[in-house]
């Protein structure tokens, strides 16, 4: 089937536990290969096999007891998380009006995609954003400066003009607010704003 998690198409998969669940910087490695399993789990660790038995140089790289608890008890509620920010997304689809000035991201039918960020492509984007602040929208921009104009990319001497689609993309991208707590009333106001802003 098409429609597996992602854990379950390669041998080895990483998962940030950052967002959806927003947990700090704890992330988890998903593998079903049992070499694997026991050299990340030694590397994590300082390389230790036991209290005094170091078997290779690692790092110091696990959760504190508190922020594992806690990431215990989110991911027991993962899947409604998801649900709901998908819902939100499938509420966007259904009341925005795209065309030449937006863009909105189409879901393919063997993708189930958790929506960390609904992100559309919006012309004059910096004037939308502005106007649904000023209407009490918060939105945010994921990223408004393309890589080869930042300045750990001078050294590759490219200019503004290189990379047209990238650019274009970061002058149009805009996150919309779609957290699994907004009602569908919230989503709607935001909708309706957009489509207002627009003239559609």
């Amino acid at each position: 089937s098409r429609r597996r998690h992602t854990r379950y198409i390669s041998v080895t998969g990483v998962q940030t536990c950052a967002l959806p669940i927003s947990l700090g910087d704890g992330g988890l490695l998903l593998t079903n290969d049992d070499e694997i399993a026991h050299k990340t789990r030694l590397y994590r660790n300082h390389g230790q096999a036991g209290r005094d038995n170091t078997v290779i140089f690692g790092v110091n790289s696990r959760l504190d007891v508190l922020n594992a608890e806690v990431l215990k008890f989110r991911l027991t509620r993962l899947k409604d998380v998801i649900d709901r920010r998908r819902h939100n997304a499938d509420l966007y689809r259904r009341l925005l009006k795209p065309g030449n000035h937006l863009y909105i991201p189409e879901e393919k039918q063997h993708e189930v995609v958790s929506y960390v960020m609904f992100i559309a492509q919006a012309d004059d984007r910096d004037r939308l954003q502005k106007y649904l602040a000023d209407h009490g929208v918060q939105t945010l921009v994921y990223y408004g400066t393309a890589l080869h104009l930042h300045k750990a990319s001078e050294r590759f001497g490219y200019k503004r003009g290189d990379f047209p689609i990238a650019e274009r993309q970061c002058d149009r991208v805009i996150a919309l607010p779609h957290m699994q707590y907004l009602s569908e009333d919230q989503v709607g106001y935001t909708a309706d704003l957009v489509n207002k802003f627009y003239g559609v």
